[in-house]
């Protein structure tokens, strides 16, 4: 497909009973096209070639949804595969794994079988430990497969349910959001779409189908709004499910908004093992305000959930003060002052090691830190001032999903097979200026870099050299020149 989009093709299922001389359609299979193709010509394009993989837990809406990529992907030469997430936790299950298997065979669609034995973490709901382990799971096959994305059947009954959940928990703007269409690597192209469509499309084409029976357990939550709360809602509310995805969609446009405005009026810069912001401008904002601030520092350390109320009420009395600040602020991170700044960073829960290789041009995510990495040919001639002196000095601040800069010469040039990762016993590395090699760990022990944080240290190396580290500055020998094309580094914050 490359960069031309999908039009919209008829799309018609395998297996499908035709009418006399024609192709099948009607509306739940027209929703279902037009959502499919929409989204993917616009949100997540797809190549030729390109792999993309399908959540597949062998029920109504995730056999609608592979059925029309697997449709999809023959039009438009991608490939799809889908992983069945096993998780044993009824005797049912491994009859359900096994239909999905048959399902995905008479489709030709490989089909990967994953038996997680992780466990839920203590004081863990066994439903969220359900749902990270599964995430965990497929996120290990994808990239075990090469694919570029996970995708997932949530449609516009789940998203109306779990903006219910979060209005009953009293989750702010990021809570309302709900579920996002695109995070990461995962993607939801049918939340726009009603769970009886699906469930009618895949019915039409006489595709089988499972029924998960802890879908019907009343003592979840979100099952007892499915059955109950929800039904006898919309006697009285006309349109509610359509209501609450709209919510959905507009606190996803003004968080997206808010976070732009406070981006540039905090200027969150990158510190050492972490991110801060100033206290005295941080004092300043209305405590409504602060808390959505507080959640884009918490977004931009590695974090896709805004800090709890606990930590956030906690963080408020020690404002009042001018002290010492230190607060845990949930998912490893921890609110503390530096002299003049609030920094959030990680605890000591130690980072991975991660080691990511891309051909320049291009781009690469780093899931255990939540970042993109990106190099492209630019130009000097029309660069910015602000840009002009990345890599030459501090990178400057910038929109919300750019947050480090730096520019390389032609030393690298196109083809060349650039590494991303975090350190490695025995590093050594040429600082701007010197002549010689340094061992790394001198390094940040000058600055210093605190040892909960050294993992976390992006590394940009070509050719088995470290040639950049975000703020620490760009190796002599790949800085830029005052003509010429340039390559310009980008690492960005998820903000999918």
């Amino acid at each position: 497909m490359g960069s031309s989009p999908f039009t919209a093709t008829s799309l018609v299922f395998p297996g499908a009973p035709r009418p006399r001389g024609d192709t099948l359609d009607g509306p739940d299979v027209s929703v279902l096209r037009a959502a499919l193709t929409e989204f993917f010509s616009t949100s997540a394009p797809v190549g030729a070639g390109q792999l993309v993989l399908v959540a597949f837990s062998g029920g109504p809406d995730s056999t609608a949804l592979l059925a029309g990529l697997r449709e999809l992907s023959e039009i438009h030469k991608f490939q799809v595969q889908a992983a069945h997430v096993d998780h044993g936790l009824d005797p049912d299950s491994a009859r359900r794994a096994s239909a999905a298997q048959a399902l995905c065979d008479s489709l030709g669609v490989p089909f990967h079988l994953l038996n997680p034995t992780d466990r839920p973490a203590p004081e863990e709901s066994l439903e969220a430990a359900a749902r990270r382990i599964r995430y965990s799971a497929l996120e290990t096959l994808r990239i075990t497969l090469g694919a570029r994305y996970i995708v997932t059947a949530h449609h516009r009954d789940d998203q109306a349910e779990t903006v219910l959940l979060r209005m009953k928990f009293g989750s702010g703007l990021q809570g309302l959001e709900a579920i996002r269409a695109r995070y990461g690597r995962v993607l939801r192209p049918l939340l726009t779409v009603p769970r009886k469509d699906l469930l009618e499309a895949a019915r039409i084409q006489n595709l089988s189908f499972s029924s998960d029976p802890t879908n019907r357990d009343l003592r979840r939550p979100r099952n007892l709004l499915r059955h109950h709360v929800l039904p006898n809602l919309e006697g009285t509310v006309p349109n509610l499910r359509q209501r609450l995805t709209a919510l959905a969609s507009s606190s996803g446009r003004a968080r997206r908004v808010w976070n732009r405005r406070l981006f540039h009026h905090l200027s969150p810069r990158p510190v050492v093992g972490g991110w801060g912001v100033p206290l005295t401008t941080l004092r300043g904002l209305p405590s409504e305000v602060r808390s959505i601030a507080l959640a884009l520092l918490h977004h931009l350390a590695g974090n896709s959930y805004p800090p709890t109320r606990a930590a956030l009420r906690e963080l408020s009395r020690q404002l009042e003060r001018d002290g010492r600040i230190g607060v845990d602020c949930g998912a490893h991170l921890r609110w503390e002052r530096r002299g003049k700044l609030l920094v959030v960073a990680p605890c000591a829960t130690p980072t991975p090691f991660f080691s990511y290789t891309l051909q320049v041009p291009g781009e690469v995510r780093i899931d255990e830190l939540g970042l993109s990495f990106r190099l492209s040919l630019v130009s000097e001639v029309g660069l910015p001032d602000s840009l002009r002196s990345a890599g030459r000095k501090r990178p400057p601040s910038g929109p919300l999903e750019v947050v480090q800069r730096a520019l390389f010469n032609q030393a690298l040039t196109a083809g060349d097979v650039v590494t991303v990762r975090n350190r490695r016993p025995g590093d050594t590395v040429r600082p701007p200026g010197a002549r010689t090699l340094r061992p790394l760990k001198d390094l940040f022990t000058d600055r210093p870099v605190p040892l909960r944080s050294r993992d976390r240290q992006v590394l940009v190396c070509v050719r088995g050299v470290i040639v950049w580290i975000p703020g620490f500055g760009v190796d002599d020998r790949f800085r830029p020149h005052p003509s010429g094309k340039l390559w310009l580094a980008e690492i960005s914050a998820d903000e999918q």
